[in-house]
């Protein structure tokens, strides 16, 4: 059966129900906070029947799995994550790890582009990278690429595929 893990906060208790999606009344009824008026910004009634679209289009980074690049689903955009392969190239650009990160958000802004959308309008980024001694030009970068207001961010040394050394993924909103 279809539906979602939520906390019922309505008993005022730590129970766990599971509430059918086909069930709007329920869903408000179990979750007063997504009422109209409620106080809360949005309502969680307009999940009900979202679905979700492949991005495809001219300038998009090619995947290099099987794998979309970008995802939509009402106003917002759920990037895989981009490496710091220079795409008409194939290859990583010269220049050590910095020219490596910087493509790396080159290609997520081209993937912004191509889905109607822009750096500006990114509010999440998860960055994965090799080496911790390279976290200060990771935070370099990030700054000059997110100068004001940056989005939320989590970071994690692990191991990539193929000698890369970065990747970043990122969720972002296509403006109206």
């Amino acid at each position: 059966m279809g539906g979602v893990t939520c906390l019922d906060r309505t008993g005022g208790d730590s129970e766990i129900t599971r509430i059918a999606w086909s069930d709007p009344d329920t869903i408000r009824n179990r979750m007063p906070w997504s009422r109209p008026g409620s106080g809360v910004n949005g309502d969680v009634t307009r999940l009900r029947g979202t679905s979700h679209e492949v991005v495809a289009a001219p300038g998009m980074p090619r995947p290099l799995g099987p794998y979309s690049p970008v995802v939509r689903t009402g106003n917002l955009l759920f990037l895989s994550a981009q490496t710091g392969v220079d795409q008409v190239t194939n290859a990583v650009p010269d220049g050590g790890f910095e020219a490596e990160c910087r493509r790396a958000f080159v290609n997520i802004q081209q993937a912004l582009k191509a889905s109607g959308s822009d750096l500006t309008h990114i509010v999440k980024t998860t960055i994965f990278y090799a080496d911790l001694a390279d976290l200060p030009t990771v935070n370099r970068v990030y700054t000059e690429v997110f100068p004001n207001n940056p989005p939320a961010r989590s970071a994690a040394i692990v191991g990539l595929a193929g000698g890369r050394r970065i990747s970043v993924d990122a969720i972002a909103v296509v403006p109206d």
